[in-house]
């Protein structure tokens, strides 16, 4: 089955409204799945198997330091653009910014972040370790 881009806009964003995303990170939130799914073909599939499991309380998320973010386990769907905020407000008022999290429940779609830090001019890297 093909969906357009608005029609897949409009299914993720109830998809994760319905799993209790916060209703100011769903555009971002949607932007990440789509992402994945037009430059790996996996975002619908990922997001088919994370959806029963996907932790999005912001609540649990915590600054851990000036350019780190404690991610409380929580998806990348939800940390993902807190991350890009950061980087992008350091890089700005410094120079430059390296920004880090920890304790992020999924990684499947962190790439879009440092796609959209790229076309905003920033050079982006992204590494991580799975643990456990």
């Amino acid at each position: 089955m093909r969906l357009s881009h608005e029609e897949t806009t409009f299914w993720y964003g109830c998809a994760l409204r319905a799993a209790g995303l916060p209703a100011g990170a769903v555009n971002a939130a949607i932007a990440m799945i789509q992402w994945a799914e037009i430059r790996h073909g996996l975002g619908v599939a990922y997001f088919d198997r994370r959806a029963a499991t996907l932790a999005l309380d912001a609540g649990a998320m915590r600054l851990a330091a000036d350019n780190a973010i404690d991610g409380g386990g929580q998806s990348s769907l939800l940390v993902g653009p807190a991350l890009l905020d950061i980087a992008i407000v350091a890089a700005k008022t410094q120079g430059r910014a390296t920004v880090s999290a920890v304790k992020i429940g999924d990684a499947g779609w962190l790439g879009q972040v440092c796609d959209v830090a790229a076309a905003r001019g920033l050079a982006a890297v992204l590494s991580f370790t799975a643990q456990g």
